[in-house]
């Protein structure tokens, strides 16, 4: 079991790396064009409508290039604060999976979790040329907190929805899929009212249409009724049929490897069988 001082020296040396690249250039042609759209918005001074090489930009939401152009804005316009914005979410991802892994574990094996996911090296390919990616994961890891912290602090159901929502400003709505499916099958599990009711769909609800409406409305003035509907279902569900987007090739809708990728349908079930009460 990882001790107290040797947990964050180990910590310390797997998170340097996350520091130590940002000064790299930025290479994969996705960060390049995201990059650039952050930097039009500072030079324009308008958060909307995004704007790439000055022309309408529809294919993903906001929240990144949000990020990157107040780093821009701090910082100046250069590689390190591009990746400013990813190295955060990146460590606020651990220290919520620090404090979810204390909560229903206890701290041993929040140590242990927090240390893998700092040493998947996954972390560190997203970090090397960030793009929505690592944004999302923060913003989910952050809503995951949330949920399980309302046992002590019931207010936090609320930051639960928040971070859904801006999840759903980085990524689209299939970012509220996975803390949906993931909650509402332990409620399912429990079978108990009381969880449900302690969740207040419908205050959320309410907070997510709030956090997420001005987008859609700058979507539907820019392109019209095409606008919410690509972000809305095309650019993400849409994928999951043929005819959206004319795939020749039916396997490049399959995992590359089914019969690995099968036992990842179960993340969602419920932990509640070893949920440890505060």
């Amino acid at each position: 079991m990882l001790k107290g001082k040797s947990f964050w020296a180990i910590l310390v040396v797997l998170t340097l790396p996350y520091v130590l690249g940002s000064w790299h250039q930025i290479q994969e042609i996705d960060s390049i064009q995201y990059a650039e759209i952050a930097r039009e918005m500072v030079e324009s001074g308008k958060v909307l409508p995004l704007r790439d090489d000055y022309q309408p930009y529809l294919d993903k939401p906001p929240m990144t290039f949000w990020m990157v152009a107040l780093s821009y804005r701090l910082f100046g316009v250069n590689n390190v604060s591009y990746r400013i914005p990813a190295i955060i979410m990146a460590l606020l991802s651990l220290v919520a999976t620090y404090r979810i892994g204390t909560l229903v574990y206890g701290r041993g094996t929040a140590r242990l979790g927090t240390v893998l996911l700092a040493s998947c090296i996954a972390y560190t390919a997203m970090l090397s040329s960030p793009k929505v990616d690592m944004i999302l994961i923060g913003f989910l890891t952050l809503a995951f907190w949330a949920y399980y912290e309302r046992e002590r602090r019931p207010w936090t159901v609320h930051l639960f929805y928040l971070f859904a929502g801006f999840g759903m400003l980085t990524k689209g709505p299939i970012a509220l899929v996975v803390p949906l499916l993931s909650v509402g099958t332990e409620v399912v599990f429990r079978r108990n009212r009381e969880a449900l009711r302690s969740m207040r769909p419908l205050t959320g609800l309410a907070i997510i249409v709030a956090v997420t409406a001005p987008w859609y409305i700058a979507l539907y003035r820019e392109f019209g009724f095409r606008g919410p509907y690509f972000a809305l279902f095309e650019q993400s569900f849409g994928r999951i049929f043929v005819r959206t987007y004319r795939k020749q090739d039916r396997s490049l809708l399959l995992p590359p490897h089914p019969p690995l990728e099968l036992p990842a349908l179960g993340l969602p079930l419920p932990s509640w069988p070893h949920h440890r009460r505060p």
